[in-house]
């Protein structure tokens, strides 16, 4: 089961599921205490109606999908603490294919990268050529960020090169306002759940943070390959 848990069912037919959960946090919180102490139990079931309990935060959910990141650099290890990724994503909707490079900034406390990443339907695929040359040197035809299929978009790159660094899937749900981007991640065990906030600089990521009440919470210096690598003893592909 997923212990302490709360489901939350959204207007657009999503339900998000919390488990294994220490605590909740206000109404939520103090509704379990009371219904605990009523009940004089401590496995109870809760379920309310649309309007009794509703939740509240000024973000909407914007996605849901399963995520298979390829991390791809050269032999040489030429993209460094930078990176270049093709992401195979798939919803309940859409099934497509992002390419990302992201460039490694200055800030060593937290996850301080710019990224610029496309679809094969959007324009760009000359800016990303010309990052991906500027950071390894390897000339790359636009037409290859047109590829809508992964497996032939990765055969692609291989044969200009490159090789698969990592890979991995996760579940992503992705919960965005007008500036913020947050992301609830979920890996296989034993890699387990993060949360990625997606603030665009440091003094929105701050705010963001406190908003969210994530003030105690550890702030991770590691990337998902270090998280994955470390936590896995080096098994990840």
């Amino acid at each position: 089961g997923n212990g302490k848990a709360i489901y939350i069912n959204h207007p657009n037919g999503f339900t998000s599921v919390y488990g294994h959960l220490k605590t909740a946090n206000g109404e939520i919180e103090n509704y379990i205490k009371k219904t605990h102490y009523k009940e004089q139990s401590f496995e109870i079931e809760m379920f309310f109606k649309p309007d009794e309990m509703v939740v509240k935060k000024g973000y909407v959910l914007t996605d849901s999908r399963i995520e298979t990141d390829y991390i791809m650099d050269t032999p040489e290890t030429a993209f460094g603490k930078n990176l270049f990724r093709v992401r195979d994503m798939n919803n309940a909707e859409r099934k497509t294919i992002l390419y990302t490079v992201k460039l490694k900034g200055t800030s060593t406390d937290f996850q301080d990268y710019t990224e610029y990443e496309i679809t094969p339907k959007e324009d760009g695929a000359d800016i990303l050529a010309r990052l991906i040359k500027s950071v390894c040197g390897v000339e790359l035809d636009e037409s290859i960020f047109k590829i809508t299929d992964v497996n032939k978009a990765l055969n692609k790159l291989l044969c200009e090169g490159f090789i698969i660094k990592r890979a991995y899937q996760k579940k992503r749900e992705a919960y965005s306002d007008k500036d913020t981007k947050v992301l609830f991640d979920i890996f296989p065990d034993p890699v387990g759940m993060f949360v990625e906030i997606e603030a665009g600089g440091e003094e929105n990521l701050k705010s963001t943070v406190e908003k969210l009440g994530l003030m105690n919470c550890p702030l991770e210096s590691r990337n998902y390959g270090q998280i994955i690598r470390e936590t896995t003893a080096g098994n990840n592909r």
